[in-house]
């Protein structure tokens, strides 16, 4: 054997070996899902041509997909991290019972708000009203119908409301009211054949002004709790009959902290300029005369509140805590007073009033679609053991207007200048009112 070939077996023998020891650690690696796959490459490449160099070279080169796969991984890691903890946050602030009473109070003054402003101006529409009464003594009212037809201006402080009423079909009575900066009308041919001027509004109040004082009123009322202690815990209450969990939050006002609570709604108040000069603006009063009578007011709360207490208590449910139930309970000179709102869906609540003597409850349907809104309630009165229960419903349709076209006055009387004359033609207008006549003998 020449010296060239001994060196050739040689090398194949130690290539060789090389070559099982490089394949072993790469199934090993795979084992270990640290590689990918390469066996293929390994098993088809030519007989020793694999040098050593190449060979570490394979074996420390670390894995692209690796280094992806580790990357992908850290970045989910942390994502999952912050997600946990804002969760965390989430559930601490919504099950906190002083966010809750915040949230509360804001979504009341927001639904409130967003009602006023939703509405079209100028507008015009329509209203009727009716009751059922569910008692042989009042059936009569059953009978009474009342329809509206309204034109409002707000920019330009003009509105009317023709008004119908009936009694069983017959005109009980109607007329026009009419309103025009300020200055009140009435006229009614089932009256007086003038008109009759009402007493004056001095200072109008806009949409705009309505959207400040319930803004300040909002914020007045959040900066009141302010520090206060507001306790939570766990409750299952009845909702129609039903068992449902719910998170409790109270706020206790007695003459502990009313102080305080009172101290903190006058602050917010005296310290809102936009406040100050709307309310000052409707009542014609100086922003100091505002001041003195908030301060007033303040004092009178404060040194006559002694020993009564109220309980204020507010129910939510799920995750969200959603609204469930408002339930105020207040103890003056030891009586107790108890007033409640139970939401059964996005349109039914359930409403208690009750004190010693007598107690009302019943269920208010509020539906809002379009250019369209109606209100409908069932009621139950009971006093000294005696039961009434009635329906009362009011339907609202509506829609914008181009304009409000202005009352041309003529001939008015103002109320306080009414004659002899005046009075007692209106009585004879009366007297001779069949409808009217009849609505009373019948009740009677």
């Amino acid at each position: 054997m020449s010296k060239r070939e001994k060196n050739i077996s040689l090398n194949f023998e130690e290539k060789k070996e090389i070559k099982d020891d490089v394949k072993e650690a790469f199934d090993k690696a795979l084992e270990s899902e640290k590689l990918t796959s390469i066996d293929k490459t390994i098993n088809s490449a030519p007989e020793a041509t694999l040098n050593q160099k190449e060979v570490d070279n394979i074996i420390n080169k670390p894995s692209l997909k690796t280094k992806k796969a580790s990357k992908k991984a850290l970045i989910i890691t942390l994502i999952l991290l912050v997600l946990i903890a804002a969760g965390g946050l989430y559930t601490y602030f919504m099950n906190n019972p002083k966010t809750i009473f915040e949230t509360a109070i804001n979504k009341a003054f927001g639904t409130l708000s967003d009602n006023i402003n939703s509405k079209p101006n100028p507008i015009q529409g329509n209203i009727q009203i009716n009751t059922n009464f569910d008692h042989e003594n009042y059936s009569e009212l059953n009978k009474i119908k009342l329809n509206l037809d309204y034109e409002s201006d707000n920019n330009n402080q003009i509105s009317k409301i023709n008004f119908n009423m009936t009694y069983d079909d017959n005109n009980l009575l109607s007329g026009l009211f009419y309103s025009e900066n300020g200055e009140n009308y009435l006229y009614s041919s089932d009256l007086l054949n003038k008109y009759i001027k009402l007493d004056s509004t001095e200072n109008t109040v806009t949409q705009t002004d309505v959207n400040i004082l319930l803004d300040s009123l909002n914020k007045a009322l959040i900066k009141s709790i302010d520090g206060e202690k507001i306790t939570g815990s766990k409750m299952q209450i009845d909702i129609n009959d039903k068992a449902t969990k719910t998170y409790r939050s109270v706020l206790t006002i007695d003459k502990n902290n009313i102080n305080k609570l009172a101290d903190n709604f006058n602050s917010a108040l005296q310290n809102d300029q936009d406040f100050l000069n709307t309310v000052a603006k409707i009542s014609d009063k100086s922003q100091n005369e505002i001041q003195n009578i908030l301060n007033e007011n303040t004092n009178e709360i404060k040194s006559s509140f002694n020993d009564n207490t109220i309980t204020i208590s507010i129910y939510t449910r799920g995750f969200n805590q959603k609204f469930t139930k408002l339930e105020i309970n207040e103890t003056i000179n030891n009586v107790t007073n108890t007033y409640s709102l139970t939401k059964i869906d996005e349109e039914t609540y359930n409403y208690l009033i009750k004190n010693s003597e007598e107690q009302m409850e019943g269920t208010i349907t509020y539906v809002s679609k379009n250019n369209s809104e109606s209100i409908n309630t069932q009621n139950t009165l009971t006093t000294n053991g005696e039961t009434l229960n009635f329906d009362f419903n009011i339907q609202n349709d509506f829609e914008k207007l181009s304009q409000v076209n202005k009352e041309t006055i003529t001939e008015n009387t103002p109320i306080s200048e009414l004659t002899e004359e005046d009075v007692n033609y209106i009585l004879s207008k009366l007297m001779n009112n069949e409808a009217l006549l009849n609505l009373i003998t019948n009740l009677s």
